[in-house]
């Protein structure tokens, strides 16, 4: 029955199968056009977030470094060339200042200036 008024060679049928191909090839074209843009904003955006993030990890591995830079250098200003030369001494300082076994993984070691272990704490 449809097919009775569908006549493919009437100007009516072929206006509105042109009209809906335009419309459904303008739709592709928009989502395809979208879906360009909508990636290129995401690429955009995580890479700004990412370098955000990488600042603040940097910047708090930084700190941190610094904070032992500074404990090194506070407790190497109170080694005394005579505390390098007496091993017991030497063990018994490092032993006062428990902070360098939690601040360093491997603890702390005291060498002398030919290299050789005076006294480590782990």
């Amino acid at each position: 029955m449809f097919f009775h008024r569908f006549q493919p060679q009437s100007l009516k049928t072929r206006v509105t199968l042109l009209t809906l191909l335009i419309v459904v090839l303008s739709f592709l074209l928009l989502g395809y056009y979208s879906k360009k843009l909508l990636r290129e904003e995401l690429l955009l955006f995580t890479g700004a977030q990412q370098r955000s993030a990488l600042s603040l990890l940097s910047a708090e591995v930084n700190h941190n470094l610094q904070e032992r830079f500074n404990t090194l250098e506070a407790v190497a200003s109170r080694i005394t060339p005579s505390l390098i030369q007496d091993p017991p001494a030497a063990k018994a300082f490092l032993i006062e200042r428990p902070f360098l076994d939690w601040q360093f993984n491997g603890g702390a070691m005291l060498w002398n200036q030919h290299g050789v272990l005076q006294a480590d704490l782990h």
